[in-house]
């Protein structure tokens, strides 16, 4: 139980009737056991009606501690890949929780896909980033970020794009966050 930052976002597992669950993407996946010890992922339809996901079908996940750090692995085909890291609520400076909101990204420049409906939240104790790529996938990815200082906080997880640093910066006489090259407005209420 708890929660993780993995490469899809910040994944929520918990108890339910009947097992675990784990919430990402704003999708609801079960938790079942396996006969290797791993977990399989099932999903339901309307949370009701079980649903075979073929690309599911051959994925185990598992937890192990690497270096004290607890890991989720997802095993296929004989090989195990590290897909998260278990996170827990770190201090939020006040600088961080008036940042949250929502914001528009002011120099999208020439790409084709743009993350949309950017927002800023705190809940439970963590800071997550949120948005939304339609072109790409229905629904809204959340990423857990920590702050590192009054002006700096980090993306959480292990692999592709976590570690990346999220920054507040001044341009123009005007508050904006700095992230992979976009500029980031926090729009008025």
């Amino acid at each position: 139980e708890g929660w993780y930052a993995t490469l899809v976002g910040a994944v929520n597992v918990r108890k339910a009737s009947g097992g675990l669950r784990a919430d990402v993407m704003n999708r609801t996946l079960r938790l079942i056991p396996r006969a290797d010890g791993s977990l399989g992922l099932q999903y339901r339809l309307l949370g009701l009606f079980p649903i075979r996901i073929e690309a599911l079908d051959g994925i185990g996940v598992s937890r192990t501690d690497v270096a004290g750090r607890e890991i989720l692995a997802a095993r296929m085909h004989g090989r195990a890949f590290p897909i998260g890291e278990r996170i827990r609520p770190v201090p939020l400076p006040a600088e961080w929780r008036g940042r949250t909101g929502e914001y528009e990204i002011v120099n999208p420049g020439e790409d084709a896909i743009l993350p949309e409906k950017v927002r800023l939240r705190e809940d439970g104790g963590f800071l997550f980033v949120d948005f939304a790529l339609p072109l790409l996938f229905p629904g809204t990815a959340s990423f857990a970020v920590a702050p590192v200082s009054k002006s700096e906080a980090i993306l959480r997880g292990i692999g592709r794009g976590m570690g990346e640093t999220v920054r507040d910066v001044t341009v123009n006489g005007e508050e904006m966050i700095s992230y992979s090259g976009y500029l980031l407005r926090k729009k008025t209420e």
